[in-house]
């Protein structure tokens, strides 16, 4: 298995200070002006570039609080990082229209993954996402398999609560290089296992999809 994406060891990171940061704006085609903080090491070429997403009622601090900032620590390490703050949240617009999931999905998240690869020079990203921020990209990318995402992690993303059968089948579609689930949102365990979530979950990280599953 590739090595975890920020799991290398780097002693006293947050007193390297590699990142050149800036604010991008972007619009989305629905004319939503949308803020991105950009982390750029200060050597190059990066490493990569990674997307870091938040979630329902957050902002893109959640990444970038000094001290405990995983923008900081991945830049550290060589990574070029993308915070955008949604629609309505942070820094970006609200606009006059709709502000629910179909907008993140159709306007944010094709905006986000355009301003990440023009600034990046990257054929890839990776994406973490907390919350939301995770389901986001699931959910793109059932619908466009072939997004140009090269890992997925999520951070606190809800499967499905519901009994029966489970959409997440289909997260054997995704052609990402790996998927990463760290942690499933709280809830009875009972309640995971009356669907087909988690089994899907266990069964793909036994082919070697998905290397974590957490609960």
């Amino acid at each position: 298995c590739p090595t975890p994406l920020g799991s290398e060891r780097l002693p006293c990171y947050r007193r390297v200070m590699t990142a050149v940061r800036s604010e991008l704006r972007i619009t989305t085609d629905d004319g939503v002006s949308l803020a991105i903080q950009r982390f750029a090491p200060a050597q190059r070429p990066a490493r990569g570039a990674v997307v870091l997403q938040h979630g329902l009622g957050s902002n893109g601090l959640v990444f970038t609080l000094p001290g405990v900032s995983l923008a900081d620590h991945l830049c550290a390490l060589g990574y070029e990082c993308f915070v955008p703050d949604l629609r309505g949240a942070g820094k970006s617009g609200r606009g006059r229209g709709d502000h629910g999931l179909d907008a993140y999905l159709e306007r944010g998240v094709p905006a986000i993954l355009r301003a990440a690869h023009e600034h990046s020079g990257q054929a890839k990203v990776h994406w973490i996402g907390h919350s939301m921020g995770g389901f986001l990209m699931w959910m793109y990318a059932l619908e466009h398999p072939d997004v140009p995402v090269s890992r997925l992690v999520t951070v606190g993303s809800a499967i499905d609560y519901r009994p029966g059968r489970s959409v997440y089948r289909s997260l054997r579609r995704l052609r990402t290089d790996h998927l990463d689930v760290m942690l499933l949102h709280s809830c009875a365990l009972a309640m995971l296992e009356k669907g087909e979530a988690l089994g899907t979950l266990v069964r793909a990280r036994d082919a070697g999809k998905i290397r974590f599953v957490g609960y």
